[in-house]
């Protein structure tokens, strides 16, 4: 191309010729598809995007992903498999990080990383995270067709706690209508919204659906559960794009730390109780010998009624990361360091002189390894200090009648306590393994009168007609006596009725301050009767000598302080102060 021409005495000159090659964008080697709704709880999943990646070229995603994805990193083979194992694409795991890095090299594209849970990796655990199988939601299938937009999974379906499709409260589609089988998630002929197998349509107009039961709607407790559920996903899903560090398992543990001191009082047992979770599985995080599954996480921030980041993100709380050592400096031992491998043997047996016997699981922590470990090198030892602690835990349970009375009590409780309530009250701070073999017949009674009083539906009507009527009672019940009658827990009562539970509270409260002017006055009468008759004794009013006089009379005279307080005020009316 040049530039202009000139013309100079009839002369005709031409300026040089620009020879420098034009820039180019740069040119990726697949198609550069835009993924769909990242940053919002519906992104699309990996799979979904592979299954139209491969669509766009024409060939199989399958093919796609082993020749050009895995391929070039050494890992043709895990797409060859038999059992293809296509969810983990989806998840945390090394193989998810793999697919997205190599992906985004050959689309040009920096968001596909959002469209897995790589960024929640450092704190959820993958144990029961994804499902190996599609599932689907009809209506949503529909609605994109008739619409006019693109077909794709979401990957809030591929969470296995996901049941309900979050926009309709419908129960997930899990096998097609027409073959009946339950689909992968990536296959040679995947095609969001269709069969793999029948190339059969699988939205809601497809008829084949009224026969089948997956289709049905949710009784109402199970959709307002999944509610909660979808609700903390589904921020986790549309946070991810911002997440500008990895997190650390240090700031959760911090602020779980933060959340038992503020609603239980430091007390790990109770806060178990409040949230719904073992006590086991919390001091488990507090230590971080077991990751966070995120069933826990939803149901820590149904209970607590909090994000999935204020437990997740680090707030700077360096004292809830003290208080999580006081909270288990009674429990099993931080590890500080990790003992030298030579001098675990000399450690073994210095720990069979110990007094009270440790356990084999403490000991095994404290020196920072596994008890399996130690017990494959040193079986002798180990089953030493095994049997040493198991004997001192024999002289420490309460006599047989003790254990059997308190788990016959249970059977009649109500509320209807758990199984590791009644083992706590028995002083137990393990799994209570020792319980449920020695007493197999009555731990399991109580566990199965406990589970059928939690799974029993609750009549909304019926439980308000209760607490009405209570309001016209004579004297005033105590919000603990209503919640007892109704076969619930205050905490349940009180949720469900919040403000009758304020009314039939406050109303016992003044009852109660009613009672003790009374009391009081009562008290303070006595007393003046009391000082008169010691005087003419000839004897002084000490505090004894009246409440000697005073106490055959009034038998029940409260706290020391209470009585204190009214003889002084008694003395001050007489001048005798």
């Amino acid at each position: 191309m040049t530039t202009g021409i000139s013309v100079h005495d009839g002369r005709v000159t031409y300026r040089l010729w620009d020879t420098h090659a034009p820039e180019f964008p740069a040119r990726s080697r697949l198609f550069k598809l835009e993924p769909i709704k990242v940053g919002t709880a519906e992104v699309e999943s990996l799979t979904s995007y592979l299954s139209r990646l491969g669509a766009e070229h024409c060939t199989s995603p399958r093919r796609l992903l082993l020749n050009e994805v895995l391929a070039s990193e050494g890992k043709a083979t895990y797409s060859n498999a038999t059992l293809f194992a296509a969810h983990r694409l989806n998840g945390i795991q090394e193989i998810a990080d793999i697919a997205t890095s190599v992906l985004e090299r050959l689309t040009l594209r920096d968001d596909l990383r959002h469209m897995t849970l790589l960024n929640w990796g450092t704190v959820i655990s993958a144990s029961q995270l994804l499902r190996r199988k599609k599932v689907w939601c009809a209506i949503c299938y529909e609605d994109w067709l008739s619409d006019g937009q693109v077909i794709y999974d979401p990957l809030v379906w591929a969470i296995e706690i996901i049941t309900n499709c979050p926009r309709h409260d419908k129960r997930l589609c899990e096998r097609c209508p027409e073959c009946m089988r339950q689909l992968p998630l990536l296959d040679r002929h995947s095609i969001p919204g269709y069969c793999s197998w029948c190339q059969t349509w699988l939205g809601a107009t497809n008829k084949a659906y009224l026969k089948q039961r997956t289709f049905k709607g949710n009784e109402q407790t199970d959709v307002s559960g999944q509610a909660h559920i979808a609700l903390s996903v589904g921020e986790l899903l549309s946070c991810s794009p911002n997440m500008k560090s990895i997190l650390s398992p240090e700031s959760f543990v911090a602020n779980l730390a933060d959340s038992i001191a503020k609603k239980a009082s430091h007390n790990i047992n109770f806060f178990a109780d409040l949230v719904g979770i073992w006590s086991g599985t919390i001091r488990r995080l507090l230590v971080w010998q077991t990751k966070l599954r995120l069933e826990v996480l939803c149901k820590l921030c149904s209970r607590l009624n909090a994000s999935p980041l204020d437990l997740l993100l680090d707030r700077g709380n360096d004292e809830a990361l003290r208080k999580r050592h006081l909270l288990l400096e009674r429990d099993i031992p931080l590890v500080k360091e990790i003992v030298p491998w030579e001098e675990v043997k000399g450690r073994l047996q210095l720990a069979l002189k110990e007094s009270p016997p440790p356990s084999m699981e403490a000991v095994a922590r404290h020196m920072g390894y596994y008890p399996p470990k130690i017990k494959k090198h040193y079986p002798k030892l180990c089953k030493q200090i095994i049997n040493r602690y198991w004997e001192n835990q024999k002289n420490k349970r309460p006599p047989q009648e003790t254990i059997i009375g308190a788990l016959k009590a249970a059977l009649k409780e109500e509320p209807p306590p758990s199984l590791q309530r009644v083992f706590r009250r028995l002083g137990c701070k393990d799994t209570g393994y020792y319980y449920y073999v020695n007493y197999v017949d009555l731990c399991f009674a109580v566990a199965k009168r406990y589970k059928a009083y939690r799974n029993k539906p609750f009549n909304k009507g019926k439980g308000q007609r209760r607490l009405k009527a209570a309001l016209d009672e004579e004297p005033p019940p105590s919000f603990s006596e209503i919640a007892r009658r109704l076969g619930h827990k205050r905490e349940f009562v009180r949720r469900k009725f919040p403000e009758l539970s304020t009314i039939i509270t406050s109303r016992y409260l003044h009852y109660m301050k009613v009672l003790r002017k009374e009391k009081a006055d009562r008290l303070r009468h006595e007393i003046r009767k009391a000082i008169p008759q010691l005087s003419a004794a000839g004897l002084n009013a000490s505090e004894a000598r009246v409440k000697a006089l005073v106490k055959p009379t009034l038998p029940n005279l409260g706290r020391d302080s209470l009585f204190k307080q009214a003889l002084r005020e008694v003395k001050a009316e007489s001048g005798l102060a």
